[in-house]
């Protein structure tokens, strides 16, 4: 009942790193508050970024605190997506000076998903001269009436020196001014509380005396079911207000047996993989139901596989503790397994716990290494990555003979590839994504293929007649034969289809892949001793390049049906954005935008979209058909 599972949310630079490594010190966990102990990894230390959750763990009074800190950065917010599905508890970090950012907005969503009771903490408190009362009547407008103080500051910018607890507090101890302001946000605690309980709504109506007991109770209940979001006052780096935040999360944070019915059978479900170079693949996991013991067999839910789990750890950051079980609710690390990743469920019973879905990887870009031995380690080191981040994908294309990498954006994609140098010592190069154009005829034409040796000896024969004609967008290719009696032997025509498909792969205007044309092969001439496969398939070749010379080819572009959600104040410059790329507004509806644009145009459109929205917009994307596209315009 005492244990409190906090995921630790808000924007990048919000100061939530910074928080913990105070609450770890204040807790003794820490000998010093240093949020490099928390962001070890060399990437997060060289940027001053968190890009990885962690899990931390410290005691404090009789309270088991198990925290999960989650990136800012909204590229990075899988992990936030992953450390809310195994929370129970979200404490979003609001920085004084920024505002109502777009990670306070993706953190309260994620917590919505999952029914997770939230807390705000206004931090940096003493760091700028902002009234925090600014900050908490941005979260009511956004957030709703649940909003409300549990305290208020003292003292404002520099001057601000502490907190005062609006319930518990002694009010003798305030002057005139701040005593009036705590009694009216005392009775608007009041109100709110008591609207969410109908019997103590009831007593306060008749006004009878409402105990100490009855309204901690109702209190505890409204945060529970997410009809209060308590704002609390801090200054991490200061270390102001962190005291009385440890202690009400403690007293009204929720235990995972408060939210769950422990069950006979055990079951765990791993949120997070890490993977090194030396070392292998790690996972993270909580245990959702009975106990887990050094030594037990689960199977895994997915794959029908089982899992021996040989050895148990608590983790705490970099560290990490051997135990020899692990309790309901208690989140663990297991060093290795067979066939598992993250998101599986193991258990010795029958239940598979639901998994999340990631934001689509839609920023794209080209990939080339640097070496021949970086080529042969590119693919498995990727894989390796996406095992602990899969939020990006990759995939060489033939056509383009290009390894095209999907990710979240640029910020990503650079921490992506410095992953690849620093851990398996893989080094590449970025390049414009290629698009997959093709080409296509405008009328039909006769071509004419003759491939002719005869140089002493067995020579080379070979004539075809063809006729091309248009198709259909989408309808690909279509091959007739009508060949009658012996202009080429029967043996000799599938080589003649061979050599046209060949040249259709090498196209006619700028060298993409031909598509939509019917072929018919109506004439040719062979010859009985120097005719042969080969020379079909070149004279095949030849006579679909003069086919489609005359046959005024072109290039077509691939166009995307494209769904733009945006915050209706951004909508006109979301529209200008699309118009600019050579889109096609089909349909405009309150948030959200129905367009058509060319991939050409897509695959640098998320970080335009979020520059033009402040990161709220979001799109996604289906391919819906190819048209004719000016030679000016193709990106090569």
């Amino acid at each position: 009942m005492n244990d409190r599972t906090f995921v630790i949310a808000g924007h990048v630079g919000s100061g939530k790193t910074t928080l913990l490594s105070q609450i770890l010190k204040i807790t003794n966990a820490l000998a010093k508050a240093d949020k490099n102990l928390i962001d070890y990894d060399p990437i997060e230390q060289t940027k001053n970024m968190t890009i990885n959750l962690k899990v931390l763990r410290t005691k404090y009074k009789n309270y088991e605190f198990q925290f999960i800190d989650t990136p800012g950065f909204i590229e990075f917010e899988g992990e936030l997506i992953s450390g809310t599905r195994v929370a129970d508890n979200m404490l979003i970090v609001v920085d004084i000076s920024m505002g109502l950012e777009v990670g306070i907005e993706r953190a309260f969503e994620e917590a919505k998903k999952h029914n997770l009771p939230i807390f705000f903490a206004i931090n940096k408190c003493k760091s700028y001269e902002k009234h925090p009362e600014e900050i908490l009547n941005l979260l009511k407008n956004k957030f709703g009436k649940q909003v409300h103080p549990v305290q208020v500051p003292i003292g404002i910018g520099q001057n601000f020196i502490g907190v005062f607890d609006i319930v518990e507090g002694n009010y003798e101890t305030l002057d005139e001014n701040l005593r009036k302001h705590a009694i009216d946000e005392y009775n608007e605690f009041i109100e709110a509380v008591v609207e969410t309980d109908d019997d103590l709504l009831e007593k306060y109506m008749e006004g009878k005396e409402i105990t100490k007991q009855e309204l901690h109770d109702a209190f505890r209940k409204a945060i529970d079911s997410s009809l209060f979001y308590p704002v609390l006052y801090i200054d991490a780096l200061n270390n102001i207000g962190m005291v009385e935040l440890l202690d009400f999360l403690g007293e009204y944070g929720i235990s995972y047996s408060e939210r769950f019915e422990s069950k006979p059978h055990t079951s765990i479900l791993i949120f997070k993989t890490y993977s090194e170079a030396h070392i292998g693949e790690t996972y993270l996991f909580r245990v959702l139901s009975g106990k887990l013991k050094a030594g037990m067999e689960l199977r895994n839910m997915r794959n029908d596989t089982i899992e021996k789990i040989s050895h148990l750890y608590v983790p705490s950051g970099k560290e990490k503790k051997e135990v020899n079980e692990l309790s309901m609710g208690e989140i663990g690390l297991i060093l290795k397994l067979k066939d598992s990743k993250t998101g599986d469920t193991l258990s010795n019973g029958n239940e598979r716990y639901e998994w999340v879905e990631y934001p689509e990887p839609l920023y794209v870009i080209g990939i080339k290494p640097k070496s021949k031995k970086d080529e042969e380690k590119l693919s498995e080191s990727l894989q390796k990555i996406m095992s602990e981040d899969p939020t990006f994908t990759f995939k060489y294309e033939p056509q383009l003979k290009q390894t095209l990498l999907y990710s979240q954006g640029e910020v990503h994609v650079n921490i992506i590839l410095e992953k690849l140098k620093q851990r398996f010592n893989v080094e590449v190069e970025k390049e414009r994504a290629k698009v997959p154009y093709k080409e296509t005829i405008r009328k039909q034409a006769e071509g004419l293929g003759k491939y002719i040796k005869q140089t002493g000896g067995r020579g080379q024969y070979g004539v075809v007649n063809i006729k091309i004609e248009p198709l259909q967008r989408g309808q690909g290719y279509e091959w007739i034969d009508k060949i009658f009696g012996g202009a080429i032997p029967k043996e000799y025509r599938p080589y003649v289809e061979q050599g046209v498909k060949k040249a259709m792969e090498e196209g006619a205007v700028l060298g993409y892949p031909i598509i939509d044309i019917k072929v018919t092969l109506f004439d040719g001439k062979y010859h009985e001793v120097d005719s042969s496969n080969l020379a079909f398939e070149i004279a095949g070749s030849l006579a679909l390049k003069d086919a489609v010379s005359k046959a005024e080819p072109f290039v077509l572009e691939p166009i995307y049906n494209v769904e733009i959600y945006s915050p209706e104040e951004y909508i006109s410059d979301v529209i200008s954005e699309v118009n600019t790329r050579r889109g096609k507004i089909l349909g405009i509806e309150t948030n959200k935008i129905i367009s058509q644009i060319p991939l050409a145009e897509l695959y640098d459109f998320l970080p335009a979209l979020r520059a033009k929205t402040k990161g709220r917009g979001r799109f996604k994307m289906e391919f819906s058909h190819y048209q004719e596209v000016s030679i000016n315009l193709v990106k090569q």
